[in-house]
């Protein structure tokens, strides 16, 4: 199974979770907040962006420009 099937999955099991009164879900509010907090972990992962500083990194060092 791959990484972002999982994402896909865990996701719409929080939201079906959600939208149950909180009586009848299967995860009490603090074990479904720290689900929440896993499937933000996995988006970011998945959905990577290198920083401004990553990406001037990958263009070698600024002694090179000047050559």
């Amino acid at each position: 199974m791959k990484l972002i099937e999982i994402y896909n999955s865990l996701d719409k099991y929080i939201a079906s979770q959600e939208e149950l009164h909180h009586i009848d879900r299967e995860l009490n509010c603090w074990q479904l907040e720290e689900l929440s907090k896993l499937a933000d972990q996995f988006d970011s992962i998945i959905h990577y962006e290198p920083t401004d500083q990553e990406m001037m990194s990958s263009f070698g060092t600024k002694w090179h420009d000047a050559l």
